[in-house]
């Protein structure tokens, strides 16, 4: 689900419906919502679907000094040629208000969408809530791991070991976790179980949006590939990607790594977590490592090395049970 800061545009609908989008007006101003989506930003294209976090505010006239409601949910838009032909429907209204200079006390059980009376009146947003960002402490210990691995594992350091599934050469793995912290990640790093026993080997690292269909999407950032020669070739081996100059900021959400193996001999796997470890290493600080797994793993055959594919490859996409599923570290240093 994609977030931004001070993106905000109009609307040209009313009632309780699917919105059709609008330039924000000036004043209040803000970034521009379909420049962000597109060519200047984050390189949508038209027809294509994505979930956002929104707010809707209606005020009592076009000066925005009085608002009258409050909506915030969960929404996909659906990119036209122009902002003028792009849509919003409110797929998940989470809470309402009503007269906010008022009472100001939002309804979150189970509310209806705001019947929007004047169009012009009203500004959307596509940002996060109090709903949206957890709750977090900005410290961090780096001396509690303990044999759960839950605690701060030190950069270039996995722990205990389980054995993953045997890889397929160019089939992708796609590993959904949750992203607690806001921070720019650099690097990749993962660890070998089962060496190819020889051959040429490679290996990729992808970071992917959760689109409207709840598969891997837009493309967010490429690690490419894992630098060490013959990567899959040495048990026991920690590899990483070269680190990222400027990294990639990740903020809070759901996401998906993927995963791509390449080689030409051998039954290669991965070390995993044991499939009751649901818990995240997670620190602020310039030599952390952040990991997240296992969680639900997919694959998808046909993968393609070098450059990651935008959106991310699909082609027979299945969900796969938890022992496909590696542990992978993100990097911030």
């Amino acid at each position: 689900m994609l977030r931004g800061d001070t993106i905000i545009c109009g609307t040209s609908t009313n009632g309780t419906g699917t919105l059709t989008l609008a330039a924000c007006p000036n004043p209040p101003g803000g970034v521009d919502f379909y420049q962000w989506l597109t060519a200047t930003g984050l390189n949508f294209a038209s027809g294509n679907a994505i979930l956002v976090s929104y707010a809707l505010i209606e005020y009592s006239d076009t000066t925005f000094s009085q608002a009258v409601s409050f909506e915030k949910g969960v929404g996909t838009v659906t990119l036209g040629a122009s902002l003028t032909t792009t849509t919003l429907a409110r797929t998940l209204v989470q809470s309402i208000a009503g007269s906010l200079n008022t009472t100001g006390v939002p309804t979150y059980q189970s509310p209806s969408a705001v019947n929007i009376g004047t169009a012009a009146h009203v500004l959307v947003f596509v940002g996060p809530s109090a709903a949206d960002v957890p709750s977090y402490s900005p410290f961090y210990e780096n001396t509690i791991s303990g044999n759960d691995n839950i605690g701060v594992i030190a950069d270039g350091t996995i722990g205990s070991t389980a054995i993953g599934a045997a890889l397929t050469s160019l089939t992708d793995y796609y590993l959904r976790f949750r992203w607690s912290i806001p921070m720019v990640v650099r690097k990749c790093s993962m660890q070998v179980n089962t060496a190819t026993g020889g051959g040429t080997s490679a290996a990729y690292a992808r970071l992917y949006q959760i689109n409207a269909l709840g598969r891997p999407g837009k493309l967010l950032c490429d690690f490419g590939a894992f630098s060490a020669t013959n990567c899959l070739n040495t048990a026991s081996a920690i590899i990483s990607t070269t680190a990222l100059t400027n990294g990639f900021l990740l903020l809070p959400g759901e996401y998906f790594f993927d995963f791509l193996p390449q080689f030409s001999t051998g039954s290669p796997t991965m070390v995993t977590r044991n499939t009751n470890f649901v818990a995240s290493n997670w620190a602020m600080g310039s030599q952390i490592s952040i990991g997240h797994g296992p969680m639900l793993g997919a694959t998808a055959t046909g993968g393609t090395a070098g450059a990651a594919p935008d959106p991310a490859n699909s082609t027979g996409y299945a969900v796969t049970p938890n022992n496909y599923c590696s542990l992978f570290f993100l990097n911030v240093s």
